[in-house]
């Protein structure tokens, strides 16, 4: 599975830690499969039960309410926290919050309210999950291997969406809703077996044992600590025009990922096989894509590729909008259009914040980057669904998509994100050791913003 030309020349300890991780990327992988299938299914049976818009985009809603109030302190325990014993007790609960539903269905029946409060509830745990996770590939796995792991970590999740909702459409058509869930248990338990002999590296003592003596000293100095993610933005010039490109993407994506459902089922009289197929299409993009991705062993022009890959993606969703009725040929292709290049700008992305954030600030990086990111996605599902019923379901994805396009081309032409060009995704050229800021990107070694064409 391993390179032995790439793993000769990593030291004892690296190949330890690599080793570790990858057990634990296995099982995170099985805990996936099983949570997207539960959640194709009760998607697919709230849009059929319903055949509304607005349940839909409550049901979103929903689930970001937790990540918007809860993210910063998720970070902070990621930082601060075993990550171990963080993975285990958030699997753990909800897995334990699938059973309590199971229970629930069985002595009083299925209910939307109750399918809703489930989805919240399991919000919140993979809240406190997200942030721990972001931190293991830092922490983990060698600086030489971060494009391709990022890169291989895309495939696989790619291939498992990909048959996610193929095997969640054969069970749905054979069992109820009530066995399905108990595929969601299953895959806990698989994971939790391979988490638990597993090692996760503590955190950098010398660099915590500073900051908390300090922490003693000052209680403006451990506020200090909670905005230090904030504070990233400002030390790394580009990082904040990346992050609001992905934060105005996935906003405008709102209608697309809320009401795809509705717009088989309900505008194009589809089944969940219909559903099924289209989320395979979704994914044989993504697959595609990713695969190239893995090839592409250097990036000259990183923004550039990322502003194509990203643009592409909603000039995808215009297409896809403009499909006559009933024509599933036409949606099918819409959606490979819309991921195929997708994975170009999540690993670019992924990797460069990998250089450039230290491992020691990632986790409440990712956690404060999840606020601002699901506070714009909780207020999007919030009014998509009245706004479809308002205006129409293809209206509103070719206006949102038009809009993206406008303001994305906006940041990459008039912001500092060219400045990212100077992180080197070659780690042996250069680095970031604790809390350093690469030299070349540094606040001093700022020039003046340059036209760019960027993610």
């Amino acid at each position: 599975m391993q390179n032995p030309e790439v793993t000769s020349k990593l030291t004892h300890e690296e190949r330890r830690k690599f080793k570790n991780f990858l057990v634990i990327w296995i099982g995170q992988k099985f805990s996936y499969l099983g949570s997207a299938i539960v959640q194709f299914a009760l998607i697919w049976w709230i849009t059929e039960v319903t055949q509304s818009a607005s349940f839909l985009s409550l049901s979103f809603f929903l689930t970001f309410v937790p990540r918007v109030l809860l993210s910063p302190l998720a970070g902070r325990f990621a930082d601060k926290y075993d990550r171990k014993k963080l993975l285990i007790i958030a699997d753990s609960l909800q897995a334990f919050t699938t059973f309590i539903l199971i229970a629930a269905i069985y002595f009083r029946g299925f209910m939307v309210g109750l399918v809703l409060m489930f989805n919240t509830l399991r919000a919140i745990f993979q809240t406190f999950h997200n942030p721990v996770s972001a931190t293991l590939v830092p922490l983990m796995v060698p600086k030489k291997k971060f494009s391709n792991i990022n890169g291989l970590n895309q495939l696989f999740l790619s291939v498992l969406d990909l048959l996610t909702p193929a095997i969640a459409a054969f069970l749905m058509v054979f069992f109820p809703i009530s066995i399905i869930l108990w595929v969601d248990v299953v895959t806990f338990l698989i994971a939790f077996c391979f988490l638990i002999p597993a090692t996760i590296p503590k955190q950098n003592q010398p660099f915590r044992n500073q900051n908390q003596i300090k922490e003693t000293q000052s209680k403006k100095r451990r506020f200090q600590r909670i905005t230090d993610g904030l504070e990233l933005f400002k030390e790394i010039p580009g990082l904040g025009a990346i992050i609001s490109v992905v934060i105005i993407a996935n906003l405008m994506l709102t209608p697309f990922n809320a009401l795809i459902t509705y717009f088989v089922n309900v505008s194009h009289g589809g089944s969940e096989i219909e559903m099924a197929i289209l989320s395979g299409c979704l994914q044989v993009g993504i697959i595609t894509g990713s695969i190239l991705v893995s090839l592409k062993r250097k990036w000259v022009h990183k923004t550039r590729a990322m502003f194509i890959s990203i643009i592409s993606l909603f000039f995808g969703i215009i297409f896809f909008g403009l499909a006559p009725n009933g024509s599933f040929y036409w949606i099918y292709i819409g959606g490979i259009s819309i991921t195929f290049l997708l994975p170009i700008f999540r690993t670019l992305r992924a990797t460069i914040t990998q250089m450039s954030v230290p491992v020691q600030k990632m986790g409440r990086f990712v956690g404060f980057f999840m606020v601002f990111n699901s506070l714009s996605m909780m207020v999007g599902y919030l009014v998509v669904g009245p706004l479809a019923e308002l205006i129409g379901i293809v209206p509103l994805f070719i206006s949102s998509a038009s809009l993206a396009i406008f303001i994305i081309t906006l940041i990459f032409l008039f912001s500092k994100i060219k400045q990212l060009e100077a992180i080197s995704l070659e780690p042996s050229d250069y680095a970031p050791q604790k809390d350093e800021i690469p030299p070349s990107i540094k606040k001093s070694d700022q020039k003046e913003p340059i036209e760019t064409p960027a993610p």
